[in-house]
């Protein structure tokens, strides 16, 4: 007979005599029936389990070293404190040599939880048994805030979503690098042209992408980095308030439901979509007017630039469903691009060496302006692009969820190379920061910063900083552009970016990594 199925059996018995004890008897009573009832079904679960293994051919991966053998909860803990203490990544990338595994598991409330460094584990995750796992985390964490955009949704919404949205990252959007050195021009303009004053650049980069994003998504920038209007001004820090709202949430994890809701949360909401609405009506009230009097942008006098939102406007009819895509864009276009090259940056200042090689490769440009075709053919800024991206991922680390039943082909036994069992319902995390690390995948230098590598190292599933499979993020050849396109017009701009100290980096964990201390440096122009 299984355990729990004697509970209800002698359960009149106990109730019948419970109204003999006194209340300060009862308390201590009734916690510690809990504690067993929870003890006795975490054992089970964990026999079930054990069964499943053998029955699928599979063997467990490597364990956690639990102080908390019962619940679990140490794992949970210490993880909340490296956040905290800003040393979550490098915590995490120990427990994987600590174990001395490329995939372990922890126990958490009878809940099994896989971590995983391991390209083919990735591959099979995000690619070849994509179906098999759902991103319910996100959409608990994301939704109210992005509500039904592609990166909440799953199923049929996402793929009709991604099919509609696709086409608007062609090449031939994302090589149009003229409204990109709109605001390249005003980002050189507005930094500091004194080599003694100390400018944080990480700041401006936040800024600039927003600004490019906005006119690229609305065709209306939020021009954080000249003067923005007092609407524009209202967006912008809603907006960023939205984010950091968000990050706490992520940083709680589990815990989060005990805590209240910041009290601003919905007017920070209601800010940014009343915003991005104003647009959508435009760019609908747009499309209306072409179907009725059957005319083309040039005969019924629309300006003809191109603008993701009157784009996404000619294929989606409901409001709301476009604000959420513009939404979910948005927030892409800001913090990834801004991550990538707050961390080049951050290097770049502390290498005045790959900094002289940047400026050696693009000085047959002179002052002018890369156009698309001269940006590809710039292989060493190619290579800082990818070592960035290698050793500082703005998506780090993430996880999915098991719908079904199904196993991951590597990771279990003694040797790490049998298949592991992942039960409907439990977790797996995978760990970008820790896998492109790996001296096994990159060699004894892994944790070195040497962009020519690059001019050999070919690469796959241990590369993974868009993700991969149908999933793979469909903005990565505009976030690539943008950030290389930069990066060389600084280089033309500047002869020397000096870090004013040496300190280490350190992370910042929101919704992308970022560098907590800022990307403080001083600049030279080269006409200085």
């Amino acid at each position: 007979m299984h355990p729990l199925a004697l509970i209800p059996c002698h359960l009149g018995a106990v109730t019948a005599r419970l109204g003999e004890y006194p209340i300060r008897t009862l308390i201590p009573i009734c916690f510690l029936a809990a504690v067993c009832y929870r003890v006795l079904r975490y054992l089970t679960a964990w026999r079930v389990l054990g069964r499943a293994y053998a029955s699928h051919g599979c063997e467990r991966p490597a364990a956690y070293r639990h102080k908390d053998p019962v619940l679990g909860l140490d794992a949970l803990f210490d993880a909340i404190a490296a956040a905290r203490e800003s040393r979550f990544t490098t915590s995490s990338a120990r427990l994987f040599r600590e174990i001395g595994a490329n995939t372990y598991f922890t126990w958490i409330q009878g809940q099994q939880t896989i971590h995983t460094a391991e390209p083919d584990n990735i591959k099979c995750m995000l690619a070849t048994q994509w179906r098999d796992y759902s991103i319910a985390t996100r959409q608990a964490v994301l939704g109210e805030f992005l509500g039904h955009g592609i990166f909440v949704l799953e199923g049929d919404d996402w793929a009709r979503s991604r099919a509609r949205l696709r086409p608007n990252f062609a090449k031939d959007q994302v090589a149009d690098l003229a409204m990109l050195e709109r605001h390249v021009a005003e980002l050189l303009r507005v930094l500091p042209s004194d080599p003694s004053d100390v400018v944080d650049l990480q700041t401006y980069f936040l800024r600039f992408t927003l600004d490019s994003a906005s006119e690229f998504l609305l065709g209306h920038s939020t021009n954080t980095l000249a003067r923005p209007s007092a609407r524009d001004q209202e967006f912008g820090e809603a907006f960023t308030s939205s984010l950091l709202n968000i990050t706490q949430k992520l940083r709680r994890g589990p815990l989060d439901r005990f805590y209240r809701k910041h009290p601003r949360e919905k007017g920070w909401r209601r800010i940014c979509r009343d915003y991005i609405g104003t647009f959508v009506d435009e760019a609908m009230t747009i499309r209306e007017k072409m179907e009725t009097c059957g005319l083309d942008e040039a005969e019924g006098g629309v300006e003809r630039r191109y603008y993701f939102l009157k784009e996404v406007a000619k294929t989606i009819d409901n409001r709301e469903h476009i604000c959420d895509e513009i939404m979910n864009l948005m927030v892409a276009g800001r913090d990834t691009t801004a991550s990538l090259m707050s961390s080049a940056f951050y290097v770049l200042s502390r290498r005045p060496d790959l900094w002289r090689m940047l400026r050696h490769e693009i000085q047959d440009l002179g002052s002018k302006p890369p156009n698309y075709e001269q940006l590809r053919g710039l292989k060493f800024a190619k290579y800082i692009i990818n070592e960035t991206l290698r050793l500082y991922p703005p998506v780090f680390q993430n996880n999915r969820q098991a719908t079904r039943d199904t196993i991951l082909p590597t990771g279990g036994g003694p040797d790490g190379t049998s298949p592991v069992f992942v039960p409907k319902g439990s977790s797996v995390v995978y760990s970008a920061w820790t896998m492109q690390r790996r001296k096994d995948l990159y060699g004894p230098d892994a944790d070195e910063f040497r962009p020519e590598r690059w001019a050999t190292q070919r690469h796959g599933w241990d590369f993974i900083p868009f993700g991969g499979g149908p999933r793979i993020c469909i903005g990565q050849q505009y976030a690539l552009t943008e950030a290389t396109y930069v990066m060389v017009r600084m280089a033309q701009e500047y002869v020397s970016v000096g870090a004013t100290d040496d300190a280490p980096w350190t992370e910042y964990i929101a919704l992308t990594l970022s560098v907590k201390e800022g990307v403080k440096c001083r600049l030279t122009r080269a006409s200085s």
